[in-house]
């Protein structure tokens, strides 16, 4: 699987659309069809936070066999260690500020 990923500060790998290097990059690649993510309502784990106003989609570790979620600490764009323990995202919406352990949420589960 071939990626673009240009050096610097890790919240950078997703350039905007209309970067020329990107762009090009992109029609140069090979044509593949998305690949969905499945979602579905799962229990948290452990308590989370989310600023007012603002959907989050919080790194997790999803235990299938329990149907729950485990938030996992460091949530910051410079903390890519998570992302790569990281087997699903926490959706919380705009409304929600925190979330106690035992609350379902919905999940996006990755690849």
């Amino acid at each position: 699987m071939a990626a673009y990923t240009p050096p610097g500060w890790p919240a950078g790998v997703h350039p905007p659309l209309d970067t020329p290097a990107y762009r090009s990059s992109l029609l140069r690649a090979p044509k593949r069809p998305p690949v969905p993510l499945a979602q579905g309502l799962t229990e948290v784990t452990g308590p989370l936070r989310s600023p007012p106003g603002r959907r989050s989609y919080l790194r997790g570790v999803l235990d299938r066999g329990a149907a729950t979620i485990t938030p996992l600490t460091g949530q910051g764009s410079h903390q890519v260690a998570t992302l790569g323990k990281a087997n699903a995202l926490i959706i919380v919406p705009e409304w929600v500020v925190q979330m106690a352990a035992g609350e379902t949420a919905d999940v996006l589960v990755l690849p």
